[in-house]
């Protein structure tokens, strides 16, 4: 059994504790209730803006709590703990912001920034959601890589962030075909093929600005290298963004 001791350790994050968060969110009620995640429930929940303690709703400014699941198995674990330490380093306006968590005996809750009008996660994989064009997701990408060039930032999680903007799809996903669930596994041998890449593309960008084949097998190439299995051979966060960049300007260039 996995420690919730052990779930977190990041020093950018602030701590809550269950009564202000069970208060926040009105006992957990169901009208508080977002939805249901692949981790728990997720409720809507109001904070002071200054102290940070609840406030009534409509006071203050909301926040998305994820009220984990117990018990805890150790794949879970593993992905709740990488969604922390990334998340809390992250930052960029259309990405989540991970604010902090609650650890109390055998509760663990994350405390999100709640975004109103929807966060990239939404815009990738709710079904039916509008889908972001290329130019868009190319744009957050660079923007998020510009802000976290500290290289301290885990270049394999960025990687693995940009192989969902590139694809459309969750990095894991039990409701996929066995051999396709784990995403940075099935897309490794489109990565590195160029007549390929075309393959793991996300099929709606079709009905948007659609990326260059050059943009394409550049954006793949980096994305392959971000995710080599030994941290030494990766890029920097400065190389991704230089990268990126180049991306940027090559589709720029085919308009």
């Amino acid at each position: 059994m996995v420690s919730v001791g052990e779930i977190v350790s990041n020093p950018n994050l602030k701590v809550f504790t269950f009564k202000d968060l069970k208060a926040a969110t009105k006992k957990f009620g169901r009208d508080s209730l977002l939805g249901e995640g692949k981790h728990g429930p997720v409720y809507k929940g109001w904070l002071d803006q200054t102290t940070y303690k609840p406030a009534k709703p409509g006071v203050g400014f909301p926040v998305a709590i994820k009220h984990i699941k117990y018990p805890y198995n150790l794949n879970g674990f593993n992905q709740l703990q990488e969604e922390v330490e990334f998340l809390g380093k992250l930052s960029h306006p259309n990405l989540v912001k991970l604010l902090g968590y609650c650890r109390e005996k055998e509760q663990v809750i994350l405390v999100y920034e709640y975004m109103q009008k929807g966060n990239l996660e939404n815009h990738l994989f709710r079904k039916g959601g509008e889908p972001l064009a290329w130019d868009i997701r190319l744009k957050i990408a660079i923007d998020a890589a510009r802000v976290n060039l500290n290289p301290k930032h885990d270049v394999y999680l960025f990687g693995v962030l940009l192989l969902e903007m590139l694809t459309g799809l969750r990095a894991f996903d039990r409701n996929r075909p066995s051999d396709e669930r784990n995403l940075v596994e099935w897309a490794a041998p489109f990565l590195c093929n160029p007549r390929k890449v075309k393959k793991i593309v996300d099929p709606r960008l079709q009905h948007k600005k659609y990326p260059s084949q050059v943009a394409m097998i550049q954006a793949a190439e980096l994305i392959h290298n971000c995710l080599n299995q030994h941290p030494t051979t990766r890029p920097s966060m400065e190389q991704v963004l230089q990268t990126l960049q180049q991306i940027k300007a090559l589709d720029s260039s085919t308009v």
